[in-house]
């Protein structure tokens, strides 16, 4: 009896000790799912915490780059507004530069033109003036008178004649009169002063013809014209009623020359002005050899 009793107690005591170990091994377990689940729980709370850093960080990153992509483009755009604007005031200095280099070939081209047509129209004035003289290059019996006004504006007149193989002129100067006779074939000269009744006499005189047309005797040679055509000067004028071209070869020399039949009428040289007038052509019917009754005579 005493045996079963202690053995039921003993059954009791193990029992209780099993009892005792399962509830601590269940209040254990449940301490270490509520353990676990709080680790859980704060993992998870840790884990939601640094998705939301990540996920802000990527937004912030992504914000950045999304920054300096702008930035960037931004940067782009202006860089390329820049240059666009640098080629557009480079093409539009190199418009401005063609625009100028093309101006001037212009005026060049305008000005080579325009000299063409100045060189055509003086070249053909003066070979129609030549047309008009190219039969008097050989004429032989002519006369006409000149008056000259000098720089100090003392006046001579000239009376020219010729015929053949004799020339003659008389020259006037304030009250002085000089003849000058010539005949070529034998080579006699006669000076006379008709107011002091002298004359000197040249029986082998070597002068050459000294009496011309007043003609531009230059136009005789197409050359001289060309040149001329080149250098001159050539406009209209009415000098004394009559309908003239000037041909002017700077300040030195201007000529008048009748349009109608290709004579001088006025010439202009450094410190002289002539004019020509009279002119007869083959009218005159001797050429008069002065008469020295009653001169001084030098024979020489």
């Amino acid at each position: 009896m005493d045996e079963k009793n202690v053995n039921s107690t003993e059954e009791a005591k193990t029992e209780k000790v099993t009892n005792t170990k399962k509830q601590t091994k269940t209040e254990s377990g449940k301490t270490t799912k509520k353990s676990t689940n709080k680790v859980a729980s704060k993992d998870s709370k840790a884990k939601t915490t640094t998705a939301k850093k990540t996920s802000s960080s990527k937004e912030t990153n992504q914000s950045s780059e999304a920054s300096k992509t702008d930035d960037l483009t931004f940067k782009r755009v202006e860089m390329n507004s820049k240059n666009k604007k640098t080629l557009d005031d480079l093409n539009e200095t190199k418009k401005k530069s063609h625009g100028f280099a093309k101006a001037i070939l212009i005026i060049i081209m305008i000005l080579i033109a325009a000299y063409c047509i100045f060189f055509v129209r003086n070249l053909i004035i003066l070979h129609n003036i030549a047309d008009k003289i190219a039969d008097l290059e050989n004429v032989e019996n002519y006369s006409f008178n000149t008056k000259s006004t000098n720089s100090d504006s003392s006046i001579v007149t000239i009376q020219y004649y010729k015929k053949d193989n004799l020339e003659r002129f008389d020259l006037t100067k304030d009250d002085t009169t000089l003849i000058y006779w010539y005949d070529s074939d034998t080579r006699e000269k006669i000076l006379a002063v008709p107011t002091d009744r002298r004359a000197t006499v040249s029986s082998d005189a070597d002068d050459s013809a000294f009496v011309s047309l007043p003609v531009c005797t230059e136009l005789y040679n197409d050359g001289t014209i060309a040149y001329m055509s080149l250098i001159s000067m050539i406009y209209s004028e009415n000098y004394n009623g009559i309908d003239c071209y000037v041909i002017s070869l700077g300040n030195d020399q201007k000529t008048w020359v009748e349009k109608e039949t290709g004579y001088v009428v006025k010439r202009e040289t450094v410190g002289t002005v002539a004019e020509y007038n009279n002119v007869r052509v083959n009218e005159l019917t001797e050429v008069y050899k002065p008469d020295l009754t009653g001169y001084e005579i030098t024979n020489e």
